[in-house]
């Protein structure tokens, strides 16, 4: 079920509906029944509010997703979170 969510929650923000894609992400959350589901609804989180141009709460979130592809040990999407993390400094023209 929380699987479902995130899916609804990405294609929520693919129609730019980002009010229902962070309540799908959320409700992904509160399901999430291991660290990969969890992983997902926080990315997905994070970049619903990058959409939004809420970059601290992107950050933020990405943060999370990235603490818990590392306790995983999930190369692709420890990347993947950096790729995020990256994009949100170069936006707030934190380039350092």
């Amino acid at each position: 079920v929380a699987d479902a969510y995130n899916n609804i929650g990405i294609n929520s923000n693919t129609i730019s509906n980002y009010t229902m894609a962070l309540q799908a992400f959320e409700k992904a959350l509160k399901l999430a029944d291991s660290k990969e589901v969890r992983f997902k609804a926080l990315l997905g989180m994070g970049s619903t509010y990058t959409y939004r141009g809420k970059s601290g709460k992107a950050l933020s979130y990405n943060l999370e997703a990235l603490k818990i592809a590392e306790e995983i040990n999930d190369p692709e999407n420890i990347a993947l979170s950096l790729a995020n993390i990256g994009i949100i400094y170069f936006d707030l023209e934190n380039l350092e």
